[in-house]
């Protein structure tokens, strides 16, 4: 089975999708943290900007091409900037205010001039063009993939005022106060230095690829749970690359139930169901090291489950723990009733717990029975059986459904969350967007749409 599925280079396939997925994720919520950022400190949507980036970025695909673009007037400061996007701007048909166009272009400049000198340098303008240009994983630069990097995943970035800005660089260029001070200072730069040399000749640092390093950061924001990647599938369509659907035609039964990250674990399954029928038959037969050794595997095989999670559906996850529980504690029963009994000629008298791990056992059988019928949350919010007969039995003693889950009134049109689905469409003034969606809390009119362009689509 190894050698099957490296011959039809399953593994490299099951990586390459598993980390396109991820890289695509960290990028997209990226731009989603940078995006929310400025539209809640400034009110800015940036729809129109993005699309002028992306266009750009059409226009100029070789590597760096939208910096060189913006780099052509010299220094990127805000008037050249906001001329750059204005050149975009004015050759589209885009019913979009231009001094609209300049406000939003002013509020992405602050954003990302960290410093606050002015002036975008490479790699803040790295970081802005990750975050505002429809940019896949495999078009980032080395920039870039640095911002994505040191990004403050998990934590909302404060706003940096010039202020703080300048006194940021301050500190950095200011010595230490005292001698004292300055010659602890060195004193645990130089410990600090012996401790890395040693490290460094006892475990040599090997040259990483940027993209490598970008894919660890991911996985480890992934262990933290603080980025969320979905599902990655196989395709087994007719537009699937050869290779992919010769593997999924040949070999699909051994990993097809399985995630593509985990596509190997069907070998593990096969290792322990060797090991509990065929291997620890031979050893000590009989005994508490044999039933012992029986429950280290089956306790093993339980952890991974619980862990891996392989399978694509959750409900099979759902049995391979329930059954491999009901396993253990069948064997657990087993060595009470070995410690218990000295004499084995004689048997062991039926009790309340041998009936209760009958049950379970044959319990294993209705499992998905009771997944599919009773469990199982039906698609298109239907409500699953259980639920209806509950509400069957409530409605006819007289009482109201305590199941109704409706939308809450907040979540209708918020015109702070409001994005633009299309940008071709006609012009819709403040007071229509007001007297359709109102004011938000507070009293506090709606700060992003001021005679915003878009025709014949519709608000999300």
């Amino acid at each position: 089975m190894i050698l099957g599925l490296y011959h039809f280079e399953v593994p490299r396939m099951a990586r390459e999708k598993t980390e396109r997925e991820a890289l695509n994720a960290m990028l997209m919520k990226f731009q989603d943290d940078h995006k929310q950022d400025l539209l809640d400190e400034e009110g800015v949507d940036v729809s129109v900007c993005s699309l002028i980036f992306s266009i750009i970025d059409r226009r100029h695909p070789f590597p760096n091409g939208v910096m060189l673009y913006f780099s052509r007037h010299g220094k990127i400061t805000l008037p050249v900037f906001t001329k750059v996007l204005l050149e975009i701007y004015q050759q589209m048909e885009l019913e979009y205010e231009e001094w609209q166009l300049v406000d939003d272009a002013a509020a992405v400049f602050a954003h990302f001039d960290s410093d606050k000198d002015g002036v975008l340098e490479w790699k803040e303008f790295a970081n802005l063009t990750c975050a505002i240009s429809q940019t896949w994983h495999d078009d980032l630069s080395s920039q870039q993939i640095d911002a994505l990097i040191h990004h403050r995943w998990g934590i909302r970035q404060p706003t940096v005022t010039k202020s703080q800005a300048i006194e940021a660089k301050k500190r950095q260029r200011l010595a230490p106060a005292t001698i004292d001070e300055h010659q602890q200072a060195v004193a645990t730069s130089e410990e600090q230095q012996h401790g890395r040399l040693f490290l460094g000749w006892l475990f040599p640092a090997q040259p990483m690829h940027p993209r490598d390093r970008l894919l660890r950061h991911c996985i480890h924001l992934q262990e933290e749970e603080i980025l969320s990647v979905g599902k990655t599938f196989w395709n087994a369509t007719e537009w699937a690359p050869e290779k992919e659907k010769v593997a999924v035609d040949c070999m699909g039964f051994l990993f097809l139930s399985y995630k593509v990250e985990y596509w190997y674990f069907e070998l593990i399954e096969q290792l322990r169901k060797l090991l509990m029928t065929s291997v620890i038959v031979f050893f000590y037969p009989g005994s508490l090291n044999q039933l012992a050794g029986g429950i280290l595997i089956t306790f093993l095989g339980l952890v991974l489950c619980f862990r891996m999670k392989p399978f694509m559906q959750p409900q099979l996850n759902e049995i391979q723990a329930a059954c491999l529980s009901i396993q253990g504690v069948t064997l657990f029963y087993g060595v009470i009733l070995i410690a218990e009994n000295t004499d084995p000629s004689i048997p062991v008298p039926p009790s309340a717990v041998s009936v209760i791990i009958l049950f379970l056992n044959i319990f294993v059988v209705f499992i998905p029975f009771i997944q599919f019928f009773a469990l199982r949350r039906p698609a298109f919010g239907n409500r699953p059986l259980w639920e209806r007969a509950m509400e069957s039995c409530v409605g006819m003693c007289g009482f109201d459904s305590p199941f109704d889950r409706r939308v809450s009134q907040s979540s209708g049109v918020h015109g702070r969350y409001m994005t633009m689905t299309k940008l071709d469409f006609s012009l819709i003034s403040e007071n229509h967007i007001q007297s359709a969606s109102g004011k938000l809390e507070g009293g506090r009119p709606i700060p992003m749409f001021r005679q915003m362009s878009l025709k014949g689509g519709r608000f999300s």
